[in-house]
């Protein structure tokens, strides 16, 4: 029971400040990142707690009670609210509507951490042998179906709806054409990453940098891998990825620039170190983006894998953070909340004092810069992996070519 008697609380709203509550005798037992309930102008909004203090600036007959505390543990931790509280300031956003950015959509809605309606067990579904010829005018199914076929263990619906989304009316169809199956299982176990046999051969570049890479784990450090398309930058990741696993059993933060990006880095991610990545991305169904979050902080999803907003996920055992495409603009947030993912990540590490691995084959102006000022270090990869060839580059004149221009 806290003795505390006032909560500061960040409201979506677009006013710069945060707003004092009373705390009555009934809700004590509040927290700091808790959302609760609260009396906003003539509405009932939803708003997180900041800050527990025994007095308040604001006259007290001035301040409203909270209503409710709609949560039995908090959602943001304090890392995470430091975090959010740094960017709003850093990027001039008001605070209250920072803290909605960072959470998931349902949980801004005030939706409670488990709802009625959520199932307390989950499908896992496993191709079985059928007539092909039942789904050969239906490409989805199709494409599930084979996806599946790979799947020896079969996979969990909320696997299925991390790499094809809204999956769940094809698998209903699959199984009506006898070609899928489905069992029961607890929705309650442990999302761990394992490692797998897909290891690839590194090259003497690769594993020089690898190495380089994990003898810095237990401090902060910005390094840039800079490789030519196909030089395996990927592919040191995923050693790196290893280490932290195997060494610290820690969490491992991945961010892509795109959506469209997700799918192969998922692909990859599962061929190396099983179904076990949490996927956050605006195209995640509601529910399971939620579902995925709140384990992630619960610390049972080792590797998340996001786009920008994940890098304001509540990660409680964060060890290392990779920006894939370090360069793409994409990791700007144009409109809202306007902040740089790819900053935010190394603020977020150089707090923590875990490394930030950024790569690319045409790095940032200002990312070169800092390696000019010895403030990240610089790993360059020259060739492409498993000895591909590079293309063949031919300098044209185009002031002695005929015509405007390239046509």
């Amino acid at each position: 029971m806290s003795s505390y008697s006032f909560a500061q609380v960040g409201i979506d709203t677009p006013l710069r400040t945060t707003f004092d509550y009373r705390i009555p005798a009934a809700l004590r037992h509040v927290q700091v990142g808790m959302r609760v309930q609260v009396s906003f102008g003539r509405r009932n909004v939803i708003g997180v707690v900041l800050h527990l203090s025994h007095s308040s600036e604001v006259a007290q007959d001035q301040l409203k009670d909270l209503q409710t505390i709609l949560d039995s543990a908090p959602l943001l931790d304090r890392s995470s609210l430091k975090l959010i509280k740094w960017a709003a300031h850093y990027y001039q956003f008001p605070v209250g509507t920072a803290l909605f950015c960072a959470l998931p959509p349902m949980l801004r809605k005030g939706k409670p951490i488990k709802s009625s309606r959520e199932k307390q067990a989950e499908h896992r579904w496993i191709a079985i042998e059928g007539d092909l010829e039942k789904i050969r005018r239906a490409p989805r199914q199709s494409e599930i179906y084979q996806w599946l076929q790979k799947q020896a263990d079969g996979a969990y619906a909320a696997e299925l709806n991390q790499q094809f989304p809204n999956s769940r009316s094809s698998l209903l169809a699959l199984e009506k054409h006898g070609l899928v199956s489905r069992t029961l299982v607890s929705a309650d176990r442990e999302l761990t990453a394992a490692c797998m046999h897909d290891e690839k051969q590194l090259s003497q570049d690769q594993l020089l940098i690898s190495s380089q890479l994990c003898s810095t784990l237990a401090s902060f450090a910005v390094h840039l891998i800079e490789g030519v398309t196909g030089s395996g930058k990927t592919e040191i990741y995923f050693k790196v990825i290893e280490e932290v696993l195997e060494k610290q059993n820690g969490q491992i933060l991945i961010l892509v620039p795109e959506i469209g990006l997700a799918p192969q880095m998922l692909q990859r991610l599962q061929a190396r170190f099983g179904h076990s990545i949490g996927v956050l991305h605006s195209s995640v169904g509601e529910n399971q983006r939620k579902k995925t979050w709140l384990d992630i902080g619960k610390g049972k999803i080792k590797i998340i894998l996001g786009t920008r907003l994940a890098v304001f996920t509540p990660i409680p055992d964060l060890q290392l953070i990779i920006v894939d495409e370090e360069h793409d603009t994409s990791f700007k947030q144009h409109e809202g909340f306007l902040y740089h993912a790819r900053d935010v990540a190394i603020y977020r590490a150089q707090n923590l004092k875990i490394p930030v691995i950024l790569g690319s084959a045409t790095p940032s102006f200002e990312t070169l810069h800092n390696v000019a000022l010895q403030k990240y270090q610089h790993h360059v990869l020259t060739k492409r992996a498993q000895s591909a060839a590079m293309p063949i580059m031919h300098l044209v004149d185009m002031r002695k070519e005929r015509g405007n221009g390239i046509s």
